[in-house]
């Protein structure tokens, strides 16, 4: 007798068109999960936005997009034909990536359906909701809300160590477990990838090239790499960085960039959509740099792994646990000149960079782990 397949309702607010490392996970194991289940992704509608067709079903529901988050927040009690969709859709299981609306009526749904209800927690929270309201008292408001909402589901994951022992603090629950982020891509071609973007931006091969990949806020830590490099100005190093995304910070960004007298140092591209683009900055990399200290998992070391190119983060971070310094990344302290001190290191010490590289594809590259989401389903 053939054996049944399991149907599965993911809800996620932050999905394409925003792009970003929740959606990037979302869209890569649900594409994995595919392979052996019935996946349908419900998201917040976004206004002019065609999905492209996927593995899985995609449904919108309605709500609104919110410029200050630069995220939707969908309002499934504001659409009674989603909640017919969900209701009749005989789910075996619901795995909820926010902790807003959707959880609580996902919560609903499960009690009246009878199946579980997961969810995985993609950030500690606390700065984000800080730089939006700004006080103490609603920041740990809001945190609480979110952390009964979570500690009420059956089954609980976040993305690291990290970020469970942050959120720990505020109450989430004990069994909470960890599962790593993964990637399902495959580097490009070596060797066309960094002619294709020599070609684009006027470049030796020899230039020492670096790369900022983020979504670009105040939070993720660029001024650290400009103050580094301002460091480094007057040591006559011929190398370049790329910033890699776009968001309300990168006007600033490229202001202090200018007033710095750095206008030769940094390529801003603003953001990437084009996946094979995207690698092609990772292939062209000689070093990724990834400073951010609140970010809770490190989806773009492991994808630069993937294609052998090491990343500087900051220590005692969710994207350096996995890290030892010096054998499959460089770990930097959350300091102007030791930062700069690492950038110095890599650039003069090219070979052991590549050395790096190779430990960090074979330790951080975990092509293979979107595979083993499948049995915590």
């Amino acid at each position: 007798m053939e054996e049944k397949r399991l149907k599965v309702l993911v809800l996620v607010d932050t999905f394409y068109p925003v792009v970003g490392g929740v959606c990037s996970v979302v869209d890569q194991s649900c594409t994995a999960l595919s392979r052996v289940a019935d996946v349908m992704v419900g998201a917040c509608k976004a206004k002019g936005y065609v999905d492209p067709q996927k593995p899985y079903k995609i449904v919108r529901c309605k709500g609104y997009y919110n410029s200050i988050t630069n995220d939707g927040m969908a309002h499934p009690n504001l659409d009674k034909n989603f909640r017919k969709m969900v209701e009749e859709g005989g789910f075996d299981l619901i795995h909820c990536h926010s902790p807003g609306n959707f959880m609580t009526y996902a919560k609903k749904v499960c009690k009246k359906l009878n199946i579980p209800l997961m969810t995985t927690v993609h950030t500690n929270f606390y700065a984000d909701i800080k730089s939006y309201v700004k006080t103490e008292f609603l920041t740990r408001q809001i945190l609480k809300i979110f952390i009964n909402k979570i500690n009420k589901c059956d089954y609980i994951y976040t993305v690291s160590n990290f970020c469970k022992n942050k959120l720990g603090k505020y109450g989430l629950r004990a069994d909470t477990r960890v599962l790593y982020n993964a990637t399902n891509f495959e580097p490009n071609d070596r060797e066309r990838a960094r002619k294709r973007i020599n070609d684009e931006y006027n470049l030796s091969e020899e230039t020492f090239v670096m790369s900022f990949v983020s979504r670009i806020v105040k939070l993720k830590n660029i001024d650290l790499v400009i103050d580094a490099v301002k460091v480094l100005k007057d040591k006559n190093l011929d190398f370049k960085v790329f910033i890699v995304g776009d968001g309300k910070y990168l006007k600033t960004a490229l202001k202090r960039i200018k007033n710095a007298g750095l206008e030769n140092y940094f390529i801003s591209v603003g953001m990437v959509k084009d996946r094979d683009l995207l690698v092609s900055f990772y292939q062209r990399s000689d070093l990724l740099l990834f400073p951010s200290v609140v970010d809770t998992a490190g989806l773009i070391q492991v994808e630069g792994a993937g294609c052998k190119t090491p990343t500087l983060t900051i220590e005692n971070v969710a994207q350096s646990e996995l890290m030892t310094n010096y054998e499959n990344g460089l770990i930097a302290k959350n300091e102007l000149n030791d930062y700069a001190k690492y950038i110095e290191f890599a650039y003069f010490n090219r070979e052991k960079l590549k050395q790096i590289g190779e430990r960090a594809y074979e330790t951080l590259y975990k092509d293979m782990m979107t595979k083993r989401r499948l049995t915590n389903y």
